[in-house]
């Protein structure tokens, strides 16, 4: 049940990448809408393939239309409206990326309690049926308020005069590379704890519920980092941001050493905010080293080390887990050692970009 999950992260990539492609061929409004039908055609056929006793084709399908459909279709939107805020809001990229990430963030919390109710109410089968319409209609609607910025409006930068980089000249830089190994650090060290947050607060003798705190923190980074990038600048944000995820990783291993409740209270909104701050810090700082104008093209490649994160920490954490009898403290050193290593790539991207001339 692992694996819809990892091919939606992994689809969620290419979706991201594909956005970038069109943006040049067609108008924002209208891939919103490529993503709704995606959205719909994936709950849809989930819906009638649940429909009976077919358990095998039923996994069949959320591989191909959950993962698939909905993962490309969040892709889609999500690279897209990154790319139209960005635009919107120059000198506060920072600010409009986290606003965005943390209503991405905050839905997923949202939902889940949602689609709780409908599945008891309804049953499964329909609650498919009735996301799939909802998220329809809703990219629908909201698709009419996507546009960019017209040329004369107010803080408008002029994209011809900005420094602009191409996908080409961004891949062939060590610096990009640094950034994306930092990015698959950081999710690494989040994931492990938030694929687990719920067994891990359960194992500490706390409420279940409580597995949620990492999730609201999640969705507290993504702006609370945001904002502070504008106001402090890039180098300090990315190492406050790393210093956070070390701190997370420390405390919720002397949880495991010293069996105390407190320290996973606390190591959870630790985490939490170092793995929301990370998505915010990417597309900024993506957006500041390589321009407004390819943007869209440049996130998508960089995102694709989201879905490398995706597929190491889950797998990673299971095995740990299962090498060390269901117990979490290896799993918690993993995230000390990629935070550390995060720590240590934010120095060397400071040398390169410097030397590259990105800042």
């Amino acid at each position: 049940m692992s694996l819809p999950f990892t091919i939606s992260m992994i689809c969620f990539c290419a979706g991201g990448f594909t956005a970038g492609k069109l943006v040049g061929e067609i108008r924002h409004k209208n891939i919103i809408l490529i993503s709704a039908a995606m959205f719909l055609t994936g709950f849809v056929f989930i819906y009638f393939l649940l429909s009976g006793d077919a358990s095998g084709r039923s996994l069949a399908a959320l591989y191909i239309f959950y993962g698939g459909f909905c993962g490309g279709g969040v892709g889609l939107s999500y690279n897209t409206l990154l790319g139209v805020a960005t635009r919107h809001y120059p000198g506060r990229g920072g600010m409009a990326t986290g606003i965005l990430l943390l209503g991405f963030g905050a839905g997923a919390l949202l939902l889940g309690g949602f689609v709780t109710y409908l599945i008891a109410k309804i049953g499964i089968n329909y609650t498919f049926l009735v996301l799939g319409c909802l998220l329809a209609a809703i990219l629908f609607i909201g698709s009419f308020f996507i546009h960019l910025p017209s040329v004369d409006s107010v803080g408008e930068i002029n994209i011809e005069k900005t420094k602009n980089k191409m996908l080409s000249e961004a891949v062939a830089k060590p610096s990009f590379w640094i950034l994306c190994i930092w990015n698959i650090c950081m999710c690494i060290g989040g994931l492990i704890v938030l694929n687990s947050a719920v067994p891990i607060a359960v194992r500490f003798g706390m409420l279940a519920v409580l597995g949620l705190i990492i999730s609201v923190f999640n969705g507290i980074g993504r702006l609370f980092i945001g904002i502070l990038m504008d106001n402090i600048g890039r180098r300090k944000a990315m190492l406050f941001n790393s210093f956070i995820m070390v701190i997370g990783g420390v405390l919720m291993m002397m949880g495991s050493l010293t069996e105390l409740q407190l320290f996973i209270y606390l190591g959870f909104p630790f985490v939490g905010l170092g793995y929301g701050g990370t998505p915010t810090l990417l597309s900024a700082v993506v957006n500041k080293f390589y321009g407004p104008k390819n943007f869209q093209n440049i996130l998508a490649v960089a995102t694709f080390s989201l879905g490398i994160a995706a597929i190491i920490g889950p797998i990673m954490s299971s095995k740990l887990q299962e090498l060390s009898g269901g117990e979490y403290m290896s799993s918690f050193v993993v995230i000390i050692i990629v935070a550390i290593l995060a720590v240590c790539l934010c120095v060397l991207l400071n040398a390169f970009s410097r030397r590259e001339g990105l800042e």
